[in-house]
């Protein structure tokens, strides 16, 4: 067994953290499918709730912090220091990269919420949580659904969900300097949507950043 690598998640009472608002139905799911009825499932955790990966979160914060930086936004090299350098990128091996600033967790329900759902006597109520939607290919010589093209999707009602961001490496939270809050905050603006059919109204989502030195103007703060 691999030894375990100690994480820098900073004091718990001021632990940063992104806040998904998601206002349209959404999918992230994987390659499950649901047998006859469904193609796709969505991902759920182990108490049968949906989620977001970390993972999916880094991947859409680093691709709104590349074109923040492209279009002038950010600090050149930005998004290398907070997400880390490739081998894609650089060129270089995976023993010449380096690793990044910055890291997600899962975007979850909020602590109150799961804390219900995930009782016994409350489980069944996570199954109003999703919907089935189903979509099929039209010819364009007939206008007729083409053989075979209907699928089926399992899909989440829009939530709020939370995402802590921690600090992978040990002592160097303090080495991304007071204005990283208001930087990240001006990239994570450019994000509009989340998972699959983003360009067919899934995953509408504002991406808002919770940190205790942001100063937001009295008209965006929320009641």
């Amino acid at each position: 067994m691999s030894p375990t690598i100690p994480v820098d998640r900073g004091p718990a009472a001021a632990e940063p953290a992104l806040r998904f608002e998601i206002s349209s139905y959404w999918h992230t799911g994987g390659a499950a499918s649901g047998g006859f009825v469904l193609d796709n499932l969505a991902k759920r955790d182990a108490h049968d709730l949906p989620y977001v990966p970390g993972r999916t979160v880094k991947g859409l914060v680093r691709d709104a912090c590349l074109r923040a930086e492209h279009w002038g936004r950010l600090d050149r090299g930005t998004t290398d220091r907070w997400f880390g350098t490739s081998t894609e990128t650089t060129g270089r091996t995976r023993y010449e990269t380096e690793p990044g600033l910055l890291g997600f967790d899962d975007a979850v329900l909020p602590k109150e919420i799961t804390a219900v759902l995930a009782t016994r006597e409350a489980a069944h109520l996570a199954a109003h949580l999703y919907r089935h939607i189903h979509a099929t290919s039209i010819d364009a010589r007939t206008g007729h659904a083409k053989d075979k093209s209907l699928r089926g999707t399992e899909v989440v009602v829009p939530l709020t969900l939370r995402a802590p961001i921690f600090f992978p490496i040990p002592g160097t939270a303090s080495s991304l300097g007071d204005c990283w809050p208001s930087d990240l905050e001006r990239a994570l603006s450019l994000i509009r949507g989340l998972g699959m059919s983003r360009s067919r109204g899934l995953g509408r989502v504002r991406v808002r950043l919770e940190h205790p030195d942001l100063v937001r103007p009295a008209s965006e703060v929320s009641p």
